[in-house]
């Protein structure tokens, strides 16, 4: 007899998982190998009455692979079928008869053990989950779905809140009705009144229009008044506003080149004047301003001399100290014995204005006061010309002081 520990011909594994992954349970492959076990088990062993029956081993040995596709995922330590079966059959004297029963037990561990090698089947493990907004995900293994709450600028789900909030603006309405917003988020019922009817969304009139009971008229037009007004307009006369009639318009338009009868002259603005009549009349303009005229764009009036104009001037000769005037303009100096001193107006009130002096004695002619500017400074001082005959200088206000802006010696050479 072989030993039971003898290894038999190695049979080729299946090549299909033990645990049928749509049911969990052996799959149909393994429950027809294990079957024939059973087959074999039976045609070798036939006696019932040499002990437990080859039936009850292969039952023993299928509870025991039961139990192992149980617990495949959690992987437990192998069991060792064969050392239990081979005491079962010894005990019960059925060791000849059982050797290539306990062969292929042998393999069968082997291949069990294989098996429990392995590693448990593959569950998935998720790696990534998304979502579309406003659905949102953290992603990762362990994802966290979520969806933010809605706002003014956010999409998302409805609170309770704001469901009260919405639910309390809802149009206040009982049956169809047009309504109107109250400025404040809420709205009311239009009512409906007579001569208009507001049916299946549409508005319509239901009476027969107004009625005009009253027209009047700002002359010149003019109404009869009552419920059928007659509008009207008289003619225009020479008493009565109106329209023009084309017998009027006739004669106005023929009157276009009409002839003059008389004409006037009205004394205004500095002016006066005669006319002297008939279509084609002569005016005599005159006036009552003596001196000159000054116009200011609307009327004329007499101009005043050193403001509107230099008048002009005799040359004066002066033998003793003088004020000039306002209608100095020409000085000669023959005074004897000392300087001629002269006092100037204001240069403030005779801006623009000149005055020349010249010298007919040895003797120097000077200002009142320091309101001289020589030809060759800035500064004011008071002398005006030289002790020599013949010196002159012209002199103009800049509205501050009198500036020399032309003056000769006599003694200066010329040379050509």
């Amino acid at each position: 007899m072989p030993s039971p520990n003898a290894n038999p011909t190695p049979i080729t594994p299946p090549r299909v998982p033990l645990i049928d992954p749509r049911t969990g349970f052996i799959d149909r492959a393994w429950y027809l190998f294990f079957l024939s076990l059973v087959n074999i088990a039976t045609s070798v062993v036939d006696n019932a009455d040499v002990g437990p029956s080859p039936e009850a081993l292969i039952a023993s040995y299928d509870a025991a692979l039961q139990a192992l596709a149980q617990n495949v995922n959690t992987q437990p330590a192998p069991i060792d079928l064969s050392v239990e079966l081979t005491k079962q059959i010894e005990a019960a004297g059925l060791v000849n008869q059982s050797s290539a029963l306990l062969s292929q037990i042998a393999e069968m561990q082997k291949q069990i053990e294989a098996l429990n090698l392995l590693p448990p089947p593959s569950q998935g493990t998720i790696t990534a989950v998304t979502a579309t907004a406003p659905v949102v995900s953290s992603g990762g293994t362990a994802p966290n779905i979520s969806m933010p709450a809605a706002n003014t600028t956010t999409d998302g789900y409805l609170t309770s809140t704001d469901w009260n909030t919405f639910n309390s603006k809802a149009p206040a309405t009982s049956g169809t009705s047009i309504l109107y917003g109250n400025g404040t988020g809420g709205f009311s019922n239009v009512t409906i009144g007579s001569g208009v009817s507001f049916v299946t969304g549409t508005l319509s009139a239901t009476g027969s229009g107004g009625t005009v009971t009253s027209v009047t008229g700002t002359a010149p037009v003019v109404s009869s008044g009552g419920t059928t007004p007659a509008i009207s307009m008289a003619a225009a006369n020479g008493t009565t506003n109106g329209y023009l009639t084309s017998t009027d318009w006739t004669t106005f338009n023929n009157k276009g080149s009409g002839t003059v009868t008389a004409v006037s002259v009205a004394s205004s603005n500095g002016f006066a004047g005669t006319s002297s009549g008939g279509a084609a009349p002569a005016l005599t303009l005159t006036t009552s301003i003596t001196g000159l005229l000054k116009g200011n764009g609307t009327a004329i009036s007499a101009a005043v001399a050193n403001t509107d104009y230099v008048p002009l001037s005799t040359v004066l000769t002066k033998t003793a100290d003088y004020t000039i005037t306002g209608t100095d303009t020409w000085i000669i100096n023959n005074k004897t014995g000392s300087a001629l001193t002269l006092t100037f107006p204001a240069a403030s009130s005779w801006t623009g204005r000149s005055i020349t002096v010249k010298n007919m004695q040895a003797q120097l002619v000077n200002s009142a006061t320091s309101n001289i500017v020589p030809i060759d400074s800035t500064t004011a001082g008071t002398a005006i010309l030289l002790a020599v005959v013949g010196n002159w200088a012209t002199m103009v206000s800049d509205g501050t002081n009198w500036v020399i802006m032309q003056q000769a010696a006599n003694n200066n050479l010329l040379l050509e």
